[in-house]
């Protein structure tokens, strides 16, 4: 049987067509035999890694011989379509990029509206992003491979810089109505940033400045408020709030001579707040040792708005200062109950101190009635 099996082959060989030399070397190991199938796979395997590694140094980018390293024009630069300045030569100053801007809120432009009335206070109380590197794309063998590209020079891509952006237009009216917002809302540090942004875009804006001597007027910044003041009182003579503002601004610069005739003025002006006017009168008079007329102005201020804790202090402070202690100790209570938890301990336990102090002297003298 092995006979017969051995003369088949033998007769399949021969009537087989021959081989080219060289294929068959390729699969026959150096004893003659056929390789296997794992064998031919690696054989393939190692002929594309030797395929990619001469691609992968043929694509290599040489430098340009008649370029000077100094002068290669870096990866960013050319990807970026921006010129380079040579090693030689002081670098170029780029064009000032407009800076991105919020755009303006999308809304009608309202009329400049009333300035916000202040809540007068009483002068006592870069680096560039990584730019991703591209892999080579996958070759075959058939294909030719390119000879390298030379680099473009900084003279061939200036045409190809982009033209800068228009820059975003911002205007005031937004701006100004977030710095009110945040003036009622009590954040004053914020609303004077916010002013002063509106002012960078226009200078000569009223209603801002004005708002911005109120807030200074709350913070008690008397010289910041009275610069601003008198500015606008140049401007509007007769503007009531610019009025008002100036002379409490006198006031708390210790001047209130200069403010007794500006309040005159305001209270004869139309819609004039007489509380405010009267108010300040009475701190006026009393900060020029003139304590019953001040008084006098309190209680005309007092008929208009008696529960403000303000008011009640200053009353207090007078008839305190008058000798008239009953009086005093009757405000300085009230004041102690308008105030509430709006006062600091620290200040509630001086005035109660006082209160104290006062009624003490207030039983020496009855009893020193009562004994005579």
């Amino acid at each position: 049987m092995s006979l017969l099996n051995d003369a088949l082959r033998k007769r399949q060989s021969e009537h087989r067509p021959p081989e080219p030399p060289g294929a068959a070397a390729a699969y026959m190991d150096r004893r003659g035999r056929r390789l296997h199938n794992r064998h031919r796979a690696a054989g393939i395997i190692l002929a594309l890694l030797v395929v990619s590694a001469a691609i992968a140094w043929t694509w290599r980018p040489w430098e340009d011989a008649e370029q000077p390293p100094t002068q290669r024009a870096p990866l960013a630069a050319i990807v970026q379509g921006l010129p380079v300045a040579a090693a030689d030569e002081s670098p170029a100053t780029p064009s000032p990029m407009p800076a991105p801007t919020a755009p303006p809120l999308d809304m009608a432009t309202p009329a400049p509206p009333a300035p916000a009335a202040p809540l007068f206070q009483s002068p006592e109380s870069t680096s560039s992003p990584l730019l991703p590197r591209t892999s080579t794309p996958p070759r075959s063998s058939h294909e030719k491979v390119a000879a390298p590209v030379r680099r473009p020079h900084k003279d061939d891509m200036s045409a190809a810089q982009p033209s800068p952006l228009p820059a975003r237009r911002i205007t005031s009216p937004p701006l100004y109505e977030k710095a009110r917002m945040f003036q009622r809302q009590g954040r004053a540090a914020e609303a004077l940033a916010m002013y002063r942004e509106v002012l960078k875009l226009d200078p000569d804006h009223f209603d801002a400045r004005l708002n911005m001597s109120s807030i200074y007027l709350q913070t008690d910044q008397f010289t910041q408020a009275y610069a601003l003041a008198a500015e606008l009182h140049r401007r509007a003579p007769t503007h009531l709030q610019a009025i008002l503002n100036l002379a409490i601004a006198q006031i708390g610069c210790g001047r209130a001579a200069e403010a007794l005739p500006l309040l005159d003025q305001a209270a004869a002006l139309p819609q004039a707040p007489l509380y405010t006017i009267y108010f300040h009168q009475g701190v006026a008079l009393r900060q020029m040792g003139r304590t019953e007329a001040a008084i006098d102005w309190y209680r005309k201020a007092e008929s208009l708005n008696p529960g403000d804790p303000r008011l009640l202090f200053n009353l207090a402070l007078a008839f305190d200062q008058n000798q008239s202690y009953g009086q005093a100790v009757a405000y300085y209570s009230k004041y102690l109950n308008a105030a509430g938890k709006q006062m600091d301990a620290a200040g509630r336990a001086q005035v109660q101190a006082r209160v104290r102090t006062l009624q003490a002297e207030l039983a020496a003298v009855a009893n020193g009635e009562n004994t005579q």
